[in-house]
């Protein structure tokens, strides 16, 4: 999991290489809020508010998310009146190529893809597991219907925590060795071999 310090840092190295401020806000709103890439670069000026705030229309079935803008509010207040290059004139080769460039990228352990555009999406799940210690609340955050998706965004040490004490609310079905089934008094748990 990145630090919010070290992607700051990352942030201030593309301004001082020229990386334009359409990129190093959207950047920020890309980590603050955990949307998808693809949500992301959908974003138009309307769906900025004048209360400081960004509607994003999530795909997927996900629910759409309300991130409220913390910082650079005159790039978005701009942004809105279309005084800057709108996002979806990048694509996400670009964003994924920036990501790899200035060390965005979140390895995901021997064996498996590393993920680039995706890294945002399993900081902010990981950070909000982290925080509060609830699934319910990673998805929520995430924008998910099923706390069942949620468990992809987070680590191992994280899954076997959120099956431990969200035991009620854990989904039917196979999580890592672990096979649960609700029943009307709670959840059955077995092991799987």
């Amino acid at each position: 999991m990145f630090t919010q310090d070290y992607i700051q840092l990352k942030i201030g190295q593309m301004t001082a290489e020229g990386v334009s401020k359409t990129i190093t806000a959207f950047v920020k709103l890309h980590f603050d809020s955990g949307c998808r890439i693809s949500d992301l670069l959908r974003i138009k000026p309307e769906h900025i508010t004048n209360s400081n705030s960004v509607l994003i229309h999530q795909s997927k079935g996900s629910k759409p998310l309300i991130v409220n803008l913390s910082s650079d509010l005159e790039f978005w207040q701009d942004y809105k009146k279309g005084l800057h290059t709108k996002i979806n004139s990048y694509s996400r080769g670009f964003f994924n190529r920036l990501y790899i460039r200035f060390g965005l990228v979140y390895f995901n352990g021997a064996g498996k893809n590393n993920s680039v555009t995706h890294s945002a999406r399993k900081q902010r799940a990981q950070e909000v597991f982290t925080a509060v210690g609830e699934i319910d609340y990673v998805a929520s955050a995430l924008g998910h219907r099923s706390v069942k998706s949620s468990t992809y965004y987070l680590t191992d040490e994280q899954k076997k925590s959120a099956l431990n004490f969200g035991i009620l609310r854990a989904p039917n079905g196979l999580i890592n060795n672990i096979i649960v089934k609700k029943s009307g008094k709670g959840a059955i748990i077995y092991l799987k071999k």
